[in-house]
This record gives structure tokens, C-alpha cells and sequence, in this order.
């Protein structure tokens, strides 16, 4: 299917996947729930695949980690603490389902969770990883160790 969201960078991945069919690369389906959306406020807003709401309507049972950029030390330095980050994931797999950001850099903290779902990677992954200091980037640490209730820094 192509046309699901109307962005460029979705535009771009639609005709990458068109090139690689016509040149007889039988390319993998495409998975818009891997595009990254982003919105260009303030505050700034980003998502990523499904909300909760979404995945529930999906019969899927979920567990879902927030952190508040009020507990994020760079977010405090900037004066730009009003905002979250949402971690969605699947409770039985541990599959990443969803990421909403709402606030400062959201709409390049997204693309490390769009990395993190084309790796597959869980929650825990995402919050096994090491995250310079300080940098609004530790709150997607955050709020994916708060999938599971062991988030640092709230």
C-alpha cells in the first residue's frame, strides 16, 4: 500500500521500495508502523508507531513507561521541562509498539526509537543502553526503563 502518511520522509521510503521492486530486488513490505512522525511546534511533538489505544483496540496487552522532562537534567538547563516521553510496548513479547515526544528535540529524539524498532529492539534494550549526560536523550532511557517500573531518575 502506498499513501499511508503523507510526509516526505515516507515519500522517500515508498520510492526507495518502488525502485528496489522494479529492479527485481523483491524488497520486504513496507512497515509504516517504523515511520517516524514529527511535528514541527512548540512544544515539539513526535510519535512512533501505535498509541496505547490502538494496541488495546488491537486485543494487544501492553505496559507503558512515561517519563516527565522535569526529571531530565538537560531538559532543566534549557528551561524546557514541560513534556514526556511514552514508551509503548507489547506485555507478553516485549515487542516496542509505540513512542510519543512531547517537548524540547522531539523531533530528533524519534529517530533513536525508529532505530530501535527497525532493530527490533524491547524496552529494555532501549534502557540498557548508555545515554551521554546530560542530554534530553537519557528521558527515552528513562521512560523505557519505566516500562518496568525502574526508571532512575523519577
Amino acid at each position: 500500500m502506498i499513501g499511508n502518511f503523507l510526509l516526505a520522509h515516507v515519500a522517500y521510503y515508498e520510492g526507495e521500495h518502488i525502485m528496489e521492486h522494479i529492479a527485481g530486488k523483491n524488497p520486504k513490505a513496507l512497515d509504516y508502523n517504523r515511520v517516524p512522525r514529527a511535528t514541527y511546534s512548540y512544544p515539539q511533538v513526535a510519535s512512533l508507531g501505535l498509541s496505547e489505544k490502538q494496541a488495546r483496540d488491537q486485543g494487544l496487552k501492553v505496559k507503558v513507561g512515561k517519563f516527565p522532562l522535569a526529571g531530565n537534567a538537560k531538559s532543566v538547563i534549557l528551561g524546557e521541562t514541560e513534556g514526556f516521553v511514552k514508551i509503548i510496548s507489547d506485555e507478553e513479547s516485549g515487542d516496542l509498539l509505540g513512542v510519543f515526544i512531547l517537548g524540547p528535540n522531539a523531533t530528533e529524539l524519534i529517530a533513536e526509537t525508529a532505530l530501535a524498532k527497525l532493530l527490533e529492539s524491547t524496552p529494555w534494550e532501549i534502557g540498557a543502553s548508555i545515554a551521554p549526560h546530560p542530554t534530553v536523550s537519557e528521558s527515552v532511557k528513562e521512560a523505557a526503563l519505566a516500562v518496568d517500573g525502574v526508571a532512575i531518575h523519577i
